[in-house]
């Protein structure tokens, strides 16, 4: 055999060895991708049929929700055509204490307004258990519901927590009532926040009494307001509520006052971008000069951002300067740099 022809049969046992590599590696990639087709195809019906049994358990709760909902309705219709029961002289009845689960589905003018104080106290106890160790969002958002559900009470609900107030021994359950005193909007809940802010000594009760005042919406809370807002020795968290309440009626020294305590807030982080974002919503030209001092002292983005926004809105071709310089500053961020652009706009091609 001719060294030539050896080595041709050499490349040939070489090129056959190579191609059955390649089918072999091929072979098993298509092996591989064929069960991972069919995991995903077991996944996507395992998952159809969970959202299948979630269908069906939610009809369910609904028809057992529908049924017992006819049920109580049978029950009361069956409960009037009985007659009464002639009464035991030996025996004396025992007072049942109504629940909320008891009445929270009873129309509140079928209730007395003795049954509806009651029920608004139960309703009162049932949030404060819910929300012991809630976050703020979850106590806000339980809170709005509760109040809804108590202003359906009308007057007597006004009365219970009046009557919460002057019963309650903790600050957070004095606090939970005077707020949603307020809240209720009734005017004659005024005389006890008002008292409640002039001679309280619990500071958390006092807070809660000024926001219950500023929820009242109502024009005969601006006395009591100006009075709060002149007294800087007072609590700065009671003269936000006072100062923003007579911002929301539409009084100038409301805005006054938010600003006079944005400059008190140096110090605390928190509270000075909760009074800052309070001016911005409120959306008063009266917060000019706050909006200016933040462009001046603070690098922050949000504060300079919405600064700039709000100066966009309400400045004049006199803040264009400004604005320049922090569209100028090499340090500025992209977001800072895109808000004063178009602040600059507004204030230069608008006006």
């Amino acid at each position: 055999m001719t060294k030539s022809r050896m080595i041709i049969i050499g490349l040939c046992a070489l090129t056959v060895t190579i191609v059955t590599g390649a089918w072999l590696q091929q072979r098993a990639l298509q092996q591989e991708l064929a069960s991972v087709t069919e995991a995903l195809r077991a996944t996507q019906a395992r998952s159809d049929e969970l959202a299948q049994t979630l269908e069906e358990t939610r009809e369910a709760a609904t028809r057992l929700k529908r049924a017992h909902q006819e049920q109580l309705v049978a029950s009361t219709k069956i409960a009037e055509a009985s007659p009464a029961p002639r009464p035991v002289a030996a025996a004396s009845p025992v007072p049942v204490t109504p629940t909320a689960e008891d009445q929270s589905d009873t129309p509140p003018e079928t209730l007395t307004d003795k049954e509806k104080e009651q029920l608004a106290i139960t309703k009162l106890d049932d949030y404060l258990t819910r929300t012991a160790d809630a976050d703020r969002r979850t106590r806000m958002r339980q809170g709005r519901r509760l109040l809804a559900e108590l202003r359906e009470l009308g007057p007597s609900a006004t009365v219970a927590l009046q009557q919460a107030l002057l019963d309650a021994e903790t600050s957070r359950d004095r606090s939970a009532a005077a707020t949603l005193l307020g809240g209720l909007q009734d005017p004659a809940a005024l005389p006890m926040l008002k008292e409640i802010l002039v001679s309280d000594d619990d500071l958390l009760v006092r807070r809660a009494a000024a926001r219950g005042l500023r929820l009242m919406d109502s024009p005969e809370t601006i006395p009591v307001f100006e009075a709060l807002i002149d007294s800087n020795n007072d609590d700065r968290f009671v003269r936000f509520n006072a100062a923003l309440g007579l911002a929301q009626l539409g009084q100038p020294d409301g805005v006054d006052g938010l600003v006079q305590i944005f400059g008190e807030t140096a110090a605390d982080g928190q509270g000075r971008y909760f009074v800052f974002r309070t001016l911005t919503r409120l959306d008063d030209k009266a917060a000019l000069p706050a909006m200016r001092q933040v462009l001046n002292e603070t690098a922050d983005v949000s504060y300079q951002v919405g600064a700039l926004e709000f100066i966009a809105r309400h400045g004049s071709t006199d803040d264009a300067d400004l604005v320049r310089q922090t569209l100028d500053n090499a340090a500025s961020e992209p977001a800072v740099i895109e808000a004063a652009q178009k602040a600059l706009n507004e204030l230069t091609i608008q006006r």
